[in-house]
């Protein structure tokens, strides 16, 4: 979250937006599932069964003080327009985010590049070429993802707690329960977060060193061929290759346990 706290400190009228629109679209979800609790004692028919529901009894009570009678039909409708409003709202958010994303990458880069130019010269003595490549080409698009990411885990934060507050009316003992045992999940399922962290520190590691290697290569490679060492080269490069596919593999394995 500290990320995300970063980037709202940066750009605050963009993340203004897009806080707005996931608590619109939580409040949306938790309209659509309010509503199925009236609908489901409609399916099973028999409409007393929802004043064992204390929100259940609200939500009918509260269709008919507006002058909707609580049918299938009209909660159905409710639903579906939730669920709908939901995605709307959503596809804005994303659509700020997904520009948010282009703008903070496009800022880091143009930081980075006017940071290099305005660099001394023993600065670069002690930088390899493909680094500063891989920190503008590769990273500050990485690093502007993170927003995305960051807001993802607060749009499911929303999302957990509207499940919660629902499931809380329908049963708190059922909740409290659910509660523990997703808090019991969250410690032993923290391995493969720092198992996938690792994996992408190695990852960022690799890269950096097979676009420096590559880079090296790339500007004396006529030297290399004169040489006919140029075997030696594809040796390397295709070690280093293979270091970085084993570490993506293990990011994306520990990405899929964790889901």
């Amino acid at each position: 979250m500290r990320t995300l706290f970063t980037y709202i400190m940066v750009f605050p009228r963009r993340s203004a937006f897009v806080l707005v629109a996931l608590l619109i679209a939580g409040i949306a979800e938790g309209l659509s599932l309010t509503a199925l609790l009236p609908l489901l004692s409609i399916a099973v028919g028999d409409s007393g069964e929802s004043g064992d529901s204390g929100i259940g009894k609200f939500m009918e009570k509260a269709l008919q003080d507006i002058g909707i009678e609580p049918t299938l039909d009209a909660i159905l409708i409710i639903i579906v327009g939730g669920m709908f409003l939901k995605g709307v709202v959503l596809l804005l958010a994303n659509r700020q985010v997904g520009y948010t994303v282009a703008h903070v990458a496009t800022a880091l880069r143009l930081d980075l590049i006017e940071a290099l130019l305005a660099s001394r010269w023993q600065y670069y003595l002690r930088q390899p070429v493909g680094s500063l490549a891989n920190s503008v080409a590769t990273e500050a698009y990485r690093a502007a993802n993170g927003f995305e990411h960051s807001v993802n885990v607060l749009a499911l934060a929303i999302q957990v707690l509207v499940y919660a507050i629902v499931a809380l009316f329908i049963s708190w003992e059922a909740t409290l329960a659910s509660l523990i045992i997703g808090l019991f999940l969250l410690i032993v399922l923290n391995r493969l977060v720092s198992a996938t962290r690792r994996a992408g520190n190695k990852q960022t590691q690799l890269l950096r060193n097979l676009l420096t290697y590559l880079s090296d290569v790339l500007s004396s490679v006529k030297s290399l061929k004169a040489m006919a060492r140029d075997n030696v080269a594809d040796a390397i490069l295709h070690e280093q290759t293979q270091h970085l596919e084993k570490a993506t593999r293990r990011e994306v394995m520990n990405r899929a346990a964790l889901t």
